[in-house]
């Protein structure tokens, strides 16, 4: 590696440092595109990678983006932002400079954070239905991240250190789920600013460290509760919707399904009892994928269509709350979501629809 690009390197990664310590504003907008990339570069190269593009999202390097998994070409007269891997100097390129084959990048999507919450507050035996579900989320993530910081750094560390590398930890994994940060920051940057160049550089590396940590494993109970709510609300369902359905074995049901997942018991009768009351008042709707619905709901075995009649009505232009069944066993939510919206949806799914149903379009959670 060149000596003069080396020193050119260090100067944008010094300079870039000194230009988000000068305001809290400067601050917030690197802690929301460092949420972006925490995933795979080390501080030194988000620092150089946000003085060439601040606005970027995903950045990979030339044979990354041609790879067989990812398929997406590098546009013509494009510039790659340099920095330097395993000990050489590359290039990397954003996602706007590329086409190809479509890229997902895994979004939290909010429809799980009251059951998060109640996931993370529940071992703090600690009431938390009045709170902002925000600043609740930040003060679990803050307090499990502080638990950590002083496991692994009892002593190698100073009160100051620790309380910053906490605090942008939180702030960082937040931004990086799809929360507002300016709702939870707790003036880190004055803490950051009391460091010398040195220190700066090695707490920041730490933030990068433990934010990884601490996304992966707050995906993972992300991941978790999803299909624990899944599995719930097919139960609610089914329990709803299934004439022969087995009313005794319900407890039964729930700890097979807390076991499976390895939640707490509790925890998942909560959610059963809130899935009770988001589901009741199931009303069918009718299936536009289906021009014969199933005739088992009519009791009646002829191939005749079933009378419209049997179907509720409802404003389409409405946002609603709908389930969908689908053949194959499986099942999607949709809440606060119009009609044609939701078919418009379901149209480009894979899987074939088999009955639509509708939430008591007077339902309001705020009324629970």
């Amino acid at each position: 590696m060149h000596k003069k690009f080396l020193e050119e390197y260090n100067t944008i990664r010094d300079n870039t440092l000194n230009y988000i310590s000068e305001s809290e504003q400067e601050w917030f907008n690197f802690l929301n595109f460092w949420s972006k990339n925490v995933v795979q570069y080390s501080i030194d190269n988000l620092l150089n990678i946000y003085a060439y593009n601040p606005k970027g999202s995903v950045f990979a390097t030339f044979e990354e983006w041609n790879s067989p998994k990812v398929q997406r070409r590098i546009k013509p007269q494009s510039r790659g932002i340099p920095i330097i891997k395993d000990g050489s100097k590359v290039h990397i390129f954003e996602i706007s400079q590329t086409h190809g084959k479509s890229f997902y990048l895994w979004k939290y999507d909010h429809k799980i954070d009251n059951e998060l919450l109640n996931y993370y507050f529940y071992p703090l035996k600690t009431d938390n239905s009045k709170k902002n579900i925000s600043t609740s989320l930040y003060t679990s993530i803050l307090n499990q991240v502080g638990k950590h910081i002083n496991q692994e750094y009892d002593t190698s560390l100073t009160l100051d250190e620790k309380r910053f590398i906490t605090d942008t930890v939180a702030n960082i994994t937040m931004s990086k789920f799809g929360f507002n940060i300016m709702e939870t920051y707790n003036g880190t940057l004055k803490d950051l600013n009391s460091f010398d160049l040195e220190d700066k550089l090695k707490c920041l590396q730490l933030v990068n460290k433990e934010s990884l940590y601490m996304y992966k494993k707050v995906r993972n109970d992300i991941n978790v509760l999803s299909n624990t709510k899944k599995q719930i609300d097919s139960l609610v369902i089914n329990e709803y919707t299934q004439e022969d359905f087995n009313f005794n074995d319900i407890d039964n049901m729930i700890i097979s399904i807390a076991e499976e997942n390895e939640v707490n018991n509790e925890i998942v009768r909560d959610f059963y009892n809130n899935s009770k009351y988001a589901f009741k008042e199931l009303e069918r709707v009718k299936n536009p994928f289906n021009d014969k619905e199933d005739m088992e709901d009519k009791n009646d075995k002829d191939d005749k269509e079933i009378n419209d009649d049997l179907f509720t009505e409802f404003d389409k232009e409405e946002k609603l709350r709908f389930y969908v069944e689908f053949y194959n066993g499986t099942n999607i939510t949709y809440d606060q979501c119009p009609y044609n919206m939701m078919i418009e949806d379901l149209t480009n799914n894979k899987n074939k629809v088999k009955k639509i149903w509708l939430k008591d379009p007077n339902y309001e959670l705020e009324d629970k």
